[in-house]
């Protein structure tokens, strides 16, 4: 997903090292040196279904534009990044 792509890279040029940020298919994940130490999932959250059944489901859902979904899934990785460093 270029989404995931395009977060993982820009991140990776800005973290100190020894963290690292890489995109792994749909996900973004980060590591420290060659340790892994989360992941977040960019494709799960943008191509999901809204279903008012799912357990996480909240009224209004169906009616967000896919861009602020976009927009909720970046600062959704800046923060797990932000945590792991």
């Amino acid at each position: 997903m270029r989404l995931a792509a395009t977060l993982a890279a820009r991140l990776d040029a800005v973290v100190p090292r020894p963290f690292r940020v890489r995109a792994e298919g749909g996900w973004v994940a980060v590591y420290r040196g060659d340790e892994w130490d989360g992941s977040s999932d960019v494709a799960g959250v943008l191509d999901h279904v809204v279903d008012p059944a799912h357990p996480y489901y909240q009224p209004g859902d169906e009616d967000r534009p896919w861009a602020e979904r976009a927009a909720g899934v970046a600062e959704g990785v800046l923060s797990s990044v932000q945590d792991a460093v």
